[in-house]
């Protein structure tokens, strides 16, 4: 039974895996959505807006809920200025650091003025608005090597976790914005907005499974999967994964090619909602994961 101070620690580290996957997936929708659907790009600034917003007010969150655990007090008790002190030179306060500095830094690029839809994909790419996104991201990515079990790993494990991270982040963030290009009625918009997101998810799709192995069996190695509660938590999450990726395959072989009528659309948006739902029990058991269950 989780006490008080780590039921916070896991629903925020649970909220900031789903704030990172907003910002990363939502930033990725406006360069890819708005090729078919630029009615949509306020709504997606929105969603950046609003994720990178909830995720600077759950650093502070779990920053506290790590303080409160370790001083056993209560939320009225939990502030000790000799404890913040030490917790923030500590690798959950370079984790704050690095989250809070990414996170307002998007807030930053979300500042500026959204560019004309007209303008050239390189010019999206390269405005102050996008830079300002993507130097954000970077550090909200490397921020994950800061705590939980990569800390003090060699450097392929680092890379290996900020590429899984990345992937993984995209991947879900992509999905709400999906959704929402289905509530409308434009089938090639949303037909072309399927295909050329199919297209582009392989890559990333692999190199996650590719990274989340690599880690599991330096982690692990081949023989602790099933004797150590890590190990089994893992299986299971593998298992979500799995059926994560039969759906999404049922979607780009089955129901994409199937959207040619109104009629086809209520089953193509259930289908999303589903892998939402599946999508945020993977990012809860990661959360969990990574904050409670020891490798050993």
């Amino acid at each position: 039974m989780l006490s008080q101070w780590e039921t916070v620690q896991f629903m925020t580290r649970w909220g900031l895996y789903l704030a990172l996957s907003g910002v990363v997936g939502g930033t990725g929708s406006l360069f890819l959505i708005r090729q078919y659907v630029p009615a949509l790009a306020p709504k997606l600034k929105c969603y950046v807006t609003i994720s990178a917003a909830l995720g600077v007010i759950l650093s502070f969150v779990y920053f506290w809920s790590q303080m409160g655990g370790l001083l056993e007090a209560s939320w009225w008790r939990s502030y000790d200025r000799e404890m913040a002190v030490f917790l923030l030179e500590t690798p959950i306060g370079s984790y704050l650091k690095y989250c809070v500095s990414g996170y307002l830094l998007v807030l930053i690029g979300q500042s500026f003025p959204r560019i004309s839809n007209t303008e050239s994909y390189w010019f999206y790419l390269l405005n102050v608005r996008s830079i300002f996104s993507v130097l954000g991201i970077i550090l909200l990515i490397i921020s994950y090597s800061k705590v939980g079990h990569s800390v003090a790993q060699s450097w392929y494990i680092s890379l290996a976790l900020w590429c899984h991270v990345a992937a993984a982040a995209w991947w879900i963030g992509s999905v709400v914005p999906l959704w929402w290009v289905t509530r409308s009625n434009d089938l090639i918009a949303i037909k072309k907005t399927l295909e050329y997101f199919g297209q582009l998810a392989a890559v990333p799709v692999v190199l996650l499974l590719i990274c989340g192995v690599v880690m599991g069996l330096i982690y692990l190695g081949m023989e602790s999967w099933w004797s150590l509660k890590y190990g089994q938590l893992l299986i299971s999450k593998i298992v979500l994964v799995s059926l994560l990726l039969a759906l999404a395959l049922f979607h780009k072989w089955y129901l994409v090619p199937r959207l040619s009528q109104l009629d086809s659309l209520p089953s193509m948006r259930r289908s999303l909602l589903i892998e939402i739902l599946f999508m945020s029990a993977v990012l809860g058991l990661t959360a969990y994961l990574s904050t409670f269950v020891a490798l050993h």
